[in-house]
């Protein structure tokens, strides 16, 4: 496997070479992506009840699945909530 170091050397070289704004721009937000997606995995942005800690990319995936299953019409109204709930 080549060197790390040089690696980071070619990638360097070819982004000082690059000299279109649009390809500067997508270079940048390929960082910012590849950044972000690494502290997600990591970053605890709380707690549950219970102490457990809350990882920033499990409460997405959490968001994405939601929204998916409101998507899809699987979910309850309000007024539906109010009824079930007198029988609790």
């Amino acid at each position: 496997m080549e060197d790390l170091h040089l690696r980071k050397l070619r990638l360097i070289e070819f982004i000082l070479q690059e000299h279109d704004e649009e390809s500067i721009e997508r270079l940048e937000e390929l960082t910012y992506r590849i950044s972000y997606d690494e502290d997600s995995k990591t970053k605890v942005i709380g707690f549950r009840p219970n102490g457990v800690a809350v990882i920033k990319s499990d409460f997405l995936a959490d968001i994405i699945e939601t929204m998916k299953s409101v998507n899809e019409g699987n979910f309850i109204t309000l007024e539906e909530l109010d009824k079930r709930s007198e029988n609790w």
